[in-house]
């Protein structure tokens, strides 16, 4: 019988720390949420197109802590921002545009909107 892990996938973690659920990271990645759980249970490990946009989210993350330290980081992905078009981050992230997410929080650390 294969032994069951019990960590997340390493690629999930920093998510699941931020606070971030199953269903959160399924629709950031747009995979199902059975599939993002078993990422959290570890019986699986993202590849190709998820586990990039869970680096780059992971990124988003490390980002918004530095440019914004206390931040619900579920919350402020949720939150429509106007520097964004008032999409919210999560939008722009399931569209594939995490560089624009980072370019707000670049700009937010470096004092740009404050």
């Amino acid at each position: 019988m294969p032994a069951t892990r019990t960590r997340p996938a390493p690629e999930v973690a920093p998510l699941l720390d931020a606070g971030l659920d199953a269903p959160a990271i399924a629709r950031l990645t747009d995979r199902s949420t059975r599939t993002a759980e078993r990422w959290a249970s570890g019986a699986t490990a993202p590849r190709g197109a998820a586990r990039e946009r869970l680096l780059a989210v992971e990124a988003i993350l490390e980002s918004l802590a530095a440019a914004l330290p206390g931040a619900d980081p579920s919350g402020w992905l949720q939150r429509p921002n106007a520097e964004l078009d008032f999409a919210t981050p999560a939008e722009l992230i399931e569209a594939g545009e995490s560089r624009r997410v980072l370019a707000l929080l670049t700009a937010v650390g470096e004092g740009a909107f404050l």
